[in-house]
């Protein structure tokens, strides 16, 4: 694991292999990744899952690790934001910068692993309800219009935007976090690059819109990530074949820990929400079926 700056703001730069699919190659393949878990969250969610405070340095490294061992990217092509990096304004200069060293003929995968919320009063936004994804802040903020308001925590239309600056020909994106499915509208509306771009895009997210996404029972991971990861070790022989394995073993997961899902939720005063997680992926060119994964196996 190496140490790289852009534009001032300290990032992980991670080994991730070859992610291949004609034309592209390993080459021509970049990474960027953000996980965050705020001290001020993760209080409130330690009484129930004691590894909370490590689990979103955990699944940058697991999910970055599988990949580093299966593929061949070069190590300067991958890019992470992690806890204390991942503010609004890491996340925006890191996106700026890494959105200005990609070639037009290349592929970009963005996993954005954070907390997430649904909120409908959004100070002139009048669609409704919209997903909002929870960056690193010390203390917990006023209340999360103000958090919206004061660009601590990012709503899916400005992600849009920092993903518009990316020119890439296949851009997959892939959000772990509650609520991840209400971002699918935002993200996969037309989007706001040159006339010109003739690329494809898939969308990638954990749960449903009106779902929680979890971590495992101890809180050491986020259950899709984990299972992902384990997905692509597993020798998956393209990204969405990955995708599908993952989705089914994430709802078994749940299933199996129903009970003490159940205790969290209404210890939490979540009683609404049920003990679901249903990962989708809009994928509407069929992208992640072309990209195919070449997997030498996880301890080689």
């Amino acid at each position: 694991m190496l140490l790289k700056t852009l534009s001032g703001a300290a990032l992980l730069v991670l080994c991730f292999s070859s992610l291949v699919a004609w034309p592209m190659s390993g080459d021509d393949t970049f990474v960027f990744a953000i996980s965050a878990c705020p001290p001020w969250k993760t209080k409130i969610l330690e009484k129930f899952a004691p590894k909370i405070g490590s689990a979103c340095r955990n699944d940058i490294e697991d999910f970055t690790d599988t990949v580093e061992k299966a593929l061949g990217i070069p190590p300067a092509h991958i890019y992470a934001l992690v806890d204390k990096q991942a503010t609004y304004q890491g996340l925006e200069r890191g996106m700026r910068e890494f959105a200005s060293r990609i070639p037009r003929d290349s592929r970009v995968i963005l996993l954005l692993n954070l907390h997430g919320i649904l909120i409908s009063d959004i100070p002139g936004d009048t669609s409704g309800e919209e997903d909002v994804l929870v960056l690193w802040t010390d203390d917990k903020p006023f209340s999360q219009q103000t958090a919206v308001v004061l660009k601590q925590w990012i709503t899916a239309r400005e992600l849009r935007g920092m993903v518009d600056r990316i020119h890439a020909q296949e851009i997959v994106v892939i959000i772990d976090a509650c609520h991840a499915g209400g971002a699918i509208p935002v993200l996969m509306k037309k989007h706001g690059r040159p006339t010109d771009w003739s690329g494809r895009e898939a969308v990638i997210t954990s749960s449903k819109a009106k779902q929680v996404s979890f971590f495992k029972t101890d809180g050491s991971e986020a259950v899709f990530t984990s299972e992902l990861s384990d997905a692509l070790r597993a020798g998956s022989p393209t990204l969405r074949s990955a995708f599908e394995n993952a989705a089914k073993k994430t709802s078994k997961y749940i299933e199996k820990y129903e009970a003490s899902c159940k205790e969290m939720l209404w210890s939490l005063l979540h009683r609404r929400l049920k003990c679901e997680q249903t990962p989708m992926a809009y994928d509407p060119s069929g992208l992640l079926g072309a990209i195919s994964l070449r997997v030498k196996g996880a301890n080689q």
